[in-house]
Order: structure tokens, then C-alpha cells, then sequence
């Protein structure tokens, strides 16, 4: 996945997946330093409507 900080929006079917399900769990394949758990967090802030 490229740098979702990138992204201007959350792919539709994403969204319809995360509004369907109580848990919604991403794997990120990354092994560079923090990067997965930074994109992680991104992720959830797009989902969540908050694109900082």
C-alpha cells in the first residue's frame, strides 16, 4: 500500500466493509521501523474522518 497519508479519501469499499462489521482488522506488510503501525493509525484516522 502506498503512504495512505497520500490518499484524499478511504476507498468506498472499505468504508462499506468497516460499516458492516463490529471489528475490521488491516494488515499492513511492513517491517521498516514503525511504519505499519503508523499507517495503521492513519488508516483508522481516515476511517474515523480525521485526515491530520
Amino acid at each position: 500500500m502506498a503512504s495512505v497519508r497520500r490518499c484524499d479519501d478511504v476507498p468506498d469499499w472499505l468504508k462499506a466493509i468497516e460499516r458492516q462489521v463490529e471489528l475490521l482488522e488491516v494488515v499492513f506488510n511492513n517491517n521498516y521501523e514503525d511504519q505499519g503501525q503508523r499507517n495503521g493509525q492513519a488508516l483508522m484516522d481516515l476511517l474515523q474522518g480525521d485526515p491530520r
